[in-house]
């Protein structure tokens, strides 16, 4: 290994040191080219395009890993003497140097560490500023002050600490000021009052009746089980583009357009609907009684509903929502369960109020599941601490930006 390396370090260096003009991109790249992912990063928090909130959370979490990167870089610098390649093979360095330790190179570890987190939240921009990263760790190699195994180790520390960091910053997000690096909620809707109940016997459950919460009848189509009406004037494609704005993702049923406006429909009462048994009949018997497969759905909707008007009145009903996802990575693969829907770009829109939650709680059963433990896990729903997936409950209207799939 060690034969190799040297022998590639030898081969970049004599191509660099070739011309004038090659040493000085190599001597430059290798100095300075790391400054861009810093300076990126600093546009990136401050450029007021859409997307601003997700590029914020995954900065705070480049913050984080970059601080575990150098605490790690110092701890390996200080243990691990690995003379340079300048020093083994006797090569005058095309960068002024001291006959420091190689291993790890600090530059593309740091580099690496702030890029390496973006890819969880801006994919795009954290893989251009890991490349960044690796063509600055390339030149060092170029100018005989690391070795190729140097970069690699380098880039692989990066990974593990930036997936460290994309945990440890879901807890540093809960310090930051609102709007900073999470979307900014709007105002609760006024509270509407619930009619009165019909006389009759007084029940003796302390979980308030389970009835669909009322949806205010508009001038609008049905399709696939949302409604869908034309822009408003003030809902145009400037509109779209203004700074700041929230976008997220939604898998709905296909054949709608940009600009068109959807809002819940009838969600609420296909759950109500929902047959809770079969009866077929079986040789030898009259029939047998067995559920049906939307029972676990059911029973999921009704407990969360169950503890929300119980517990946490002021949080938007599941009913009244549409369900979106604020990663257009997570929102693919979820899109790629479902059938005959297509997947779009939307903005809240005329007040929506948006109300983030874990995926995992509210849509999944567990192994030896009681009602006990599903309301549990239902409170810790609408308290709003997401730890795995992140959807978005949207309790107002959308506007379809684009059509991706």
């Amino acid at each position: 290994m060690g034969s190799i390396e040297a022998h590639v370090v030898r081969a970049l260096y004599e191509w660099a040191a070739g011309s004038a003009l090659a040493a000085r991109v190599v001597a430059a790249a290798a100095q300075w080219l790391v400054l861009l992912v810093p300076l990126a990063l600093l546009l990136a928090w401050w450029w007021p395009a859409p997307g601003r909130a997700a590029r914020r959370r995954g900065i705070v979490g480049s913050l984080i890993a970059v601080a575990l990167g150098g605490a790690t870089a110092a701890a390996l610098l200080a243990v691990v003497h690995r003379s340079r390649p300048f020093v083994t093979l006797q090569l005058q360095p095309l960068v002024e140097h001291g006959a420091s330790a190689s291993f790890p190179s600090a530059e593309v570890l740091l580099a690496s560490a702030l890029a390496v987190p973006l890819l969880w939240q801006q994919r795009r921009l954290g893989a251009a500023l890991l490349l960044v990263a690796l063509l600055a760790g390339i030149a060092r190699v170029a100018a005989a002050l690391n070795w190729p195994s140097d970069v690699i180790g380098s880039l692989a520390l990066a990974l593990l600490l930036g997936a460290l960091a994309v945990s440890l910053s879901r807890r540093a997000l809960a310090w930051l000021p609102a709007g900073w690096a999470t979307p900014q909620p709007a105002p609760p809707a006024a509270p509407v009052a619930a009619p009165a109940p019909a006389a009759g016997p007084a029940s003796s459950s302390s979980l308030p009746p389970l009835r669909p919460p009322p949806i205010e009848p508009t001038p609008t189509t049905m399709v696939g089980g949302v409604r869908v009406r034309p822009p408003q004037p003030r809902e145009t494609r400037e509109g779209l583009n203004l700074p700041g704005a929230t976008r997220l993702y939604w898998s709905g049923p296909p054949g709608l357009a940009e600009l068109q406006v959807v809002t819940p429909g009838g969600y609420w009462g296909r759950v109500l609907e929902a047959p809770l048994l079969a009866a077929p009949e079986q040789p030898g018997q009259e029939c047998v009684a067995l559920p049906t497969a939307e029972v676990p759905a059911t029973i999921l909707e009704m407990a969360l509903e169950w503890v929300r008007v119980a517990e946490f009145p002021d949080r938007p009903s599941r009913a009244q929502c549409l369900f979106t996802w604020e990663s257009e990575e997570v929102a693919r693969a979820y899109h790629r369960t479902r059938r005959q829907a297509s997947l779009y770009e939307v903005l809240p829109v005329g007040g929506a109020r948006l109300f983030r939650a874990d995926y995992t709680l509210g849509n999944t059963f567990r192994e030896h599941d009681t009602l006990e433990k599903l309301a549990e896990r239902a409170r810790r729903y609408w308290r709003g601490e997401p730890e795995g997936q992140v959807e978005v409950l949207v309790e107002g209207p959308l506007v379809i930006a684009r059509v991706l799939l």
